[in-house]
């Protein structure tokens, strides 16, 4: 490793350390795991690009990556909570790329040996350039995309890594971040914690909010697809490839979404007659856990899993074992059973198609 990369290195490991300290379990989306993800998806387009054999590039846009968010405060709006909708709105503050951007060239100041002023002006222009912008004809679209003028390389590098997850990603992981991207950006509690899943289906207005901003995703990722041989720009064919799973994310936003309004409408029947045991099939998954953990504060919840036990509590259960499944059941002869299981990796459900199905159609 040379001098130079190991300054690199130092900055990158200030920035996440102090974005886990200051966001960790306080930002749904906006902490060290989202931060990693656009230094993972830098590298990724740099070298589908060809440019990961210029050092001082690839090495830059990481940097860039690593403190693009390393301020992201919110402004907090009370004027519309009531009795019936406890909650405070949330906005970004105008700054925060600013602010972000400031600390980076404070870090390279620190070392003047390793970076001159272009450096400056490039990784400057890239963290401005992730500012997000909305319209009705383009949808969420950054700073850099919204402007006229030559677009530097670094800048395009980190636009496209910071909103990468959708279309880069598994579409179960955009999924996630979209999720996570609501529970921390429009509201908080009262007493300025951070909503959770719980929170959106309790209250009413939170649910409608929440059911319209998922539907909108939808829009979201076409428009990002539309967008996409403008983005790229002459980065070519090998960084087109990365993004290729609009399609299949939009597919998982409609089952998803199907999904949550079932749940919805479950809980809404289940308070009504007072029912007491409610089985998750799959609460191993990222939307089952969230619920499992939830309801568990209210019913008497029971949960399965397949490979990955992350509660103590879950019962292993195979769907394909009907035995068992009969078995699991009976034994707890639950009053509403919620099913949650999937299997996330596409390439397994491409070669197994009859097992996945067999999996996905046990929903209905």
């Amino acid at each position: 490793m040379t001098s130079f990369e190991k300054v690199v290195e130092k900055g990158i490991n200030l920035a996440l350390r102090t974005i886990k300290e200051r966001y960790d379990g306080k930002l749904a989306y906006h902490n060290s795991t989202h931060t990693k993800k656009v230094i993972e998806r830098v590298e990724r387009i740099l070298k589908a690009a060809g440019i990961s054999n210029n050092e001082a590039i690839f090495h830059l846009a990481r940097l860039a990556a690593a403190f693009h968010d390393l301020v992201l405060e919110y402004e907090i709006d009370e004027s519309r909570t009531s009795k019936d909708f406890p909650f405070k709105l949330k906005r970004r503050k105008d700054n925060n790329e600013e602010e972000s951007a400031n600390a980076l060239l404070e870090f390279m100041n620190l070392h003047p040996t390793f970076f001159d002023e272009k450096d400056k002006i490039m990784v400057r222009e890239a963290i401005l350039g992730t500012k997000p912008h909305f319209t009705a004809e383009r949808g969420v679209i950054q700073e850099t995309f919204n402007q006229s003028g030559p677009i530097g390389i670094i800048a395009r590098v980190l636009a496209l890594a910071d909103l990468g997850s959708c279309g880069m990603e598994e579409p179960e992981d955009s999924f996630k971040d979209a999720v996570n991207v609501f529970l921390e950006q429009f509201y908080v509690k009262l007493d300025d914690t951070p909503i959770t899943l719980r929170d959106v289906l309790n209250n009413k207005k939170l649910k409608e909010s929440f059911i319209d901003f998922i539907r909108g995703q939808k829009d979201f990722i076409n428009k990002r697809k539309d967008r996409l041989d403008e983005e790229i720009g002459n980065f070519g064919e090998g960084v087109r490839e990365l993004f290729s799973n609009f399609d299949g994310a939009v597919e998982f936003v409609q089952l998803r979404l199907g999904e949550f309004e079932k749940t919805i409408l479950i809980i809404l029947n289940f308070r009504k007659k007072s029912m007491k045991k409610i089985l998750i099939i799959g609460a191993s998954s990222y939307i089952g856990a969230k619920v499992f953990a939830d309801f568990k504060k209210d019913f008497l919840v029971f949960g399965s899993y397949c490979q990955n036990k992350i509660f103590s509590s879950l019962i292993e259960l195979n769907l394909n074992n009907k035995t068992q499944l009969k078995k699991v059941i009976l034994k707890i002869n639950p009053k509403i059973i919620i099913h949650f299981a999937n299997y996330s990796d596409s390439d397994w459900c491409e070669k197994k198609q009859e097992k996945s199905l067999f999996v996905e159609l046990s929903r209905y």
